[in-house]
């Protein structure tokens, strides 16, 4: 499944795991090679995990990791992160309860006692029924990219679930969902047709490969790696309305440049001009001449340095990055300052 934390039902942790982690951790085995992570090395993890959790301990993640440290086991640079993420993939450790705002590292066998044992077909047919109860009518392409399933696990998960579910043909391509599914969404109809907040990774977006039934295509952009992306959007009426984010972002026009402020609807653009620094232009060449943070003009051989604005600087600090700087809106971005 995609690569973030998932809540799900105690029991049902066992055979999902099973299922869906063995292809996480191959896929894994090049990034754990190059921070110098060996099976020696994660089994010895392993056995030091068991030692400090058993008998019912409950650890922050912090003193786990330090008891790594202590024991010759460097779990820097981010080698107790992915130390921490096999174990839990294999079925040694899991987060339990919380305690001030933060969630505890338990064993598993520990925390869930009664787990579902299911058989691999079984265990198919289950996760492609829950899917398609939950997310049709859907494809079995859309449940293989939810789940990450393989081609021919995907073949017979929806052979084995197809008994249970109800078929719909649409646009010569089948989708699957519950039976129930149609008398739920009538039964819901005025309140899918109001307005509904989304995040940006929510399940109504990411739970498809094909996502046309939710998205206006022409309000689809790819990011630079050809993905489709998925910004904070509200949802009327089945489509969710991002056109006033599409709208009002700085675009390139025609000649590369970025226009900044013309896009911004009227209370943001006053509030915004001041991040925006116009050239003053000097010598024959017109080269815009450089100025210092307090907007005075310098020698064009000089070259300024940006001061970003407090409002940037917080927002830099709240998402864990450093504050961008502000894009010119008639020079190229790779124009000389």
């Amino acid at each position: 499944m995609r690569g973030t934390l998932h809540l799900t039902v105690a029991r049902d942790l066992s055979w999902m795991l099973r299922l869906l982690a063995p292809r996480v951790i191959r896929g894994s085995v090049a990034r754990r090679t190059g921070l110098g992570l060996d099976q020696p090395q994660l089994e010895r993890a392993r056995e030091l995990s068991i030692e400090a959790l058993s008998g019912g301990r409950q650890l922050r993640r912090a003193d786990l990791l330090a008891s790594w440290d202590k024991a010759g086991l460097d779990p820097g640079r981010q080698r107790g992160v992915h130390v921490l993420r096999y174990l839990a993939m294999t079925g040694t450790l899991v987060f339990g309860p919380t305690a001030a705002g933060e969630q505890l590292v338990v064993l598993l066998d520990e925390w869930v006692r009664q787990p579902q044992d299911l058989e691999r077909d079984q265990a198919l047919c289950e996760l492609a029924v829950r899917y398609f109860r939950s997310h049709g009518p859907a494809t079995a392409v859309d449940l293989a990219a939810w789940s990450g399933l393989t081609a021919g696990d995907t073949r017979t998960a929806v052979t084995l679930a197809r008994p249970s579910l109800a078929s719909l043909n649409i646009a010569g391509t089948e989708h699957l969902l519950d039976p129930q599914t149609p008398d739920r969404l009538a039964a819901a109809r005025v309140y899918a047709a109001g307005i509904l907040l989304l995040p940006g990774f929510d399940e109504f977006l990411l739970g498809y490969r094909d996502r046309s039934a939710q998205l206006d295509p022409a309000l689809r952009r790819p990011d630079r790696s050809g993905r489709q992306r998925n910004l904070p959007a509200h949802h009327r009426q089945r489509r969710p309305r991002r056109g006033y984010l599409d709208q009002h972002r700085p675009r390139r026009t025609a000649g590369g440049h970025r226009d900044a402020l013309h896009q911004l609807p009227c209370p943001r653009r006053e509030r915004h001009r001041g991040a925006v620094r116009r050239p003053a232009l000097s010598g024959a060449r017109g080269r815009p001449a450089s100025r210092s943070p307090t907007g005075k003009p310098q020698s064009p051989g000089v070259r300024s340095r940006w001061v970003p604005s407090s409002r940037r600087v917080a927002r830099s600090r709240r998402w864990g990055r450093a504050p961008g700087r502000p894009v010119h809106p008639t020079l190229p971005r790779s124009g000389a300052w």
